[in-house]
């Protein structure tokens, strides 16, 4: 019974995954359209940057290389910032609450749980981005998280 419960929890968790990363590109691209405009100072690249950061900070990733990683180190508090002004952004807020939360039930039902994982879920409830569990419809099955995280893609598309 346990290999099953475990060999399910892995098909979730990659499910769930794949949410975040759907959710995290069209994130990504609304924000660089949001920046092009706020630091027309900027050029593309940065801009570029800096909504990459923004997003991997939301959903506590690494950046995913060495220019990723010298540009948050160059640029923490723009970051965190932009990070924290996410708190006026209502649907972003939703999706990446419900997309924290699922992950963390998955990995508390697979025992996988990080202090990293807390942390990044305190960070987001401290700067008012994470939404408290009650006021989120956490899916009912993969396929409803995925229809949710599709609204979500259709929403972040279309502005």
């Amino acid at each position: 019974m346990k290999l099953l419960a475990r060999l399910f929890g892995r098909g979730v968790r990659a499910n769930v995954e794949d949410c975040i990363h759907i959710a995290g590109v069209n994130i990504a691209v609304r924000l660089t359209k949001k920046y092009a405009h706020k630091y027309d100072r900027y050029d593309i690249d940065k801009v570029s940057a800096l909504a990459s950061a923004v997003t991997n900070e939301l959903f506590g990733a690494p950046p995913g290389n060495e220019m990723g990683r010298q540009f948050l180190a160059a640029n923490k508090e723009l970051v965190e910032s932009n990070l924290r002004e996410l708190k006026d952004e209502p649907e972003i807020c939703y999706i990446a609450s419900l997309l924290c939360h699922t992950r963390a039930n998955v990995a508390g039902n697979m025992g996988t749980v990080t202090p990293d994982m807390v942390l990044h879920a305190v960070k987001l409830r401290e700067l008012g981005v994470l939404l408290p569990i009650e006021k989120v419809r956490l899916a009912s099955s993969p396929e409803d998280l995925m229809r949710q995280t599709r609204e979500f893609e259709l929403w972040a598309l279309s502005g």
